[in-house]
């Protein structure tokens, strides 16, 4: 018996060897979501300079849906983000004095402006935005009650995450058990080839951030052509939102948005992407006419009705059909 715990003992030690060393040599893109990829390449571009121009900031529907070449931008958009991550890439973006940029489009849709998704998962988890700043918007929070930034009640969460409720600790955490379950595969795909990661695992072609840089839009996705089918054991995420009240701090940093754009002289133009008709179209008309106060005429959305034919997910991200919608209104409205 002594033999057999001996040996599970040294067998046990040699594979946390093992892990420990390809953790410490293994880059983390290797293991992680194809987001942290993306965000790790744009937060680069951003920092080193020379942007100049137009620049969109916003969140995945932007990011999958509008054709940057049509606007002159570079295209920023990141999933799951809020304009609370959006604060910090345009006040990052306007410090580097070889950025020069002319105007800014904001694009959040309904579910980034009113809750937050991955602001634990993702914005903690990643580790590119400063801790401290992370740390400043949960006070905010705080200040005006704000639950979708309560950590119990964000999604995602994870009864470890709740039980420590220390979202600092729960995303090194995360970050070393996505390691340990993907371990030998991304030792297997580091040896192959270190430098070409697959950075989108699952679909028909690997994207990595440059992809949205250079096509303007991320594409290449394989549901990219796929017809929306709505059904009711899967509502829409914005369906999700219809007994929450709005995030007060979401509100806060997108005027922050606004008005570091005023004050450096840059034009802000909001773009409301479109959405599925749903039980959250109440919830969506009263936020268009909030953004009509802010934005003005520098507000762009399309009334026209988007048919489920024009969506590919139950996020309500446009397929190639959709896009090619909302690029003719785009350039009909925007450059009138």
């Amino acid at each position: 018996m002594k033999g057999f715990l001996y040996n599970a003992a040294a067998f046990l030690l040699i594979w946390i060897f093992i892990f420990s060393a390809l953790y410490a040599v293994i880059p983390r893109k290797y293991y992680a979501s194809y987001e942290y990829e993306l965000q790790t390449t744009l937060y680069k571009k951003i920092t080193v300079g020379g942007l100049k121009g137009n620049v969109i900031i916003g969140d995945s529907k932007t990011q999958l849906g509008l054709d940057a070449r049509n606007l002159h931008a570079t295209n920023l958009c990141m999933g799951g983000v809020s304009p609370v991550e959006g604060y910090y890439q345009l006040r990052l973006l306007l410090q580097n004095p070889t950025n020069n940029v002319d105007t800014v489009f904001i694009s959040y849709t309904l579910t980034h402006l009113v809750s937050q998704y991955f602001f634990y998962t993702g914005s903690y988890y990643n580790g590119i935005i400063p801790t401290n700043y992370l740390d400043s918007v949960r006070v905010l929070a705080r200040q005006y009650n704000d639950e979708n930034y309560v950590l119990s009640h964000s999604d995602f969460s994870t009864p470890l995450d709740i039980a420590f409720n220390d979202p600092v600790l729960s995303s090194k955490i995360r970050v070393v058990k996505d390691f340990v379950i993907g371990g030998l595969n991304s030792a297997y795909v580091y040896l192959r080839n270190n430098s070409s990661p697959l950075a989108f695992t699952g679909t028909s072609h690997p994207i990595n951030g440059n992809t949205q840089l250079t096509y303007g839009r991320v594409v290449g996705l394989s549901t990219d052509s796929v017809l929306y089918k709505r059904s009711a054991e899967k509502p829409l995420y914005e369906e999700e939102l219809l007994n929450i009240k709005a995030s007060v701090v979401n509100k806060i940093y997108l005027q922050k948005m606004l008005d570091l754009c005023n004050e450096k002289h840059i034009i802000a133009i909001f773009i409301m992407m479109p959405s599925p008709r749903s039980a959250a179209d109440g919830m969506l008309d009263k936020q268009v006419a909030e953004l009509d106060k802010q934005f003005g005429k520098n507000l762009i959305y399309d009334t026209a009705f988007y048919s489920d034919a024009n969506f590919r997910d139950q996020g309500g991200h446009l397929n190639v059909f959709g896009v090619q919608k909302f690029q003719e209104f785009i350039l009909k409205n925007l450059y009138r």
